[in-house]
């Protein structure tokens, strides 16, 4: 029997840090809140279509978060992380390929769920509308040359992405069209969501100023 060495265990294990847990219990929260309209306005839901969907949330949030991880790889020619920042200690341990296979891992297991929702008919125009403008939004916040992340859009993307996108997304696989109450709803979520990001943010705060950043 082969056993693992522990320097294989914890490199196992930090390709799971780069997995921001708090990103999808958000995703997951707002994608409910379209489901749960679905089912306030007396509409039928459907489980299979519900699942299909979140799970499509899930992997495009992920897959953002391992295309970032690439690009910011010390090894990368885009890395702009500083010596002392403690995410490219992290980052340097990984395997620079393997994270750009996890990412199109992700990204082709979006594409078959998006298919297999196409077969199942839940796919409309609108939906079609919202699930690109969700892929653009996760895939040019990490990747060159606009790099939304490391241009202070970073976030507002984010925000619109889980707030607004995501439950939107999960009210169109259930209903032909979008809802006013919709966006009434998801508004001030958005708002809250930035503020929560700044909050954070003034982590760094002493480290950005010290070093520059």
């Amino acid at each position: 029997m082969q056993v693992k060495m522990p320097s294989e265990e914890r490199t196992n294990s930090s390709y799971l840090h780069i997995i921001q847990p708090q990103l999808l219990v958000w995703v997951l929260l707002t994608y409910s809140i379209g489901v749960g309209l679905v089912k306030h306005q007396g509409g039928t839901l459907d489980w299979v279509n519900i699942l299909f969907g979140s799970l499509l949330g899930v992997f495009l949030i992920m897959m953002r978060l391992y295309l970032s991880a690439f690009f910011d790889h010390p090894s990368a020619p885009t890395c702009k992380l500083h010596p002392d920042d403690p995410r490219r200690a992290v980052l340097k341990s990984l395997d620079r390929q393997t994270l750009l296979v996890i990412a199109l891992t992700l990204l082709t297991a979006g594409a078959l769920d998006t298919i297999l929702l196409m077969v199942r008919g839940a796919i409309n125009l609108s939906t079609v509308f919202m699930l690109g403008l969700a892929f653009l939004i996760s895939f040019f916040a990490a990747t060159p040359p606009l790099q939304l992340d490391k241009k202070g859009y970073g976030e507002v993307g984010e925000a619109i992405l889980i707030c607004n996108l995501v439950p939107a997304i999960g009210y169109l696989l259930n209903e032909p069209n979008l809802h006013v109450l919709l966006i009434m709803l998801t508004l001030p979520i958005t708002l809250l969501y930035l503020a929560l990001k700044i909050v954070y943010s003034l982590e760094t705060y002493a480290f950005d100023r010290t070093h520059r950043v």
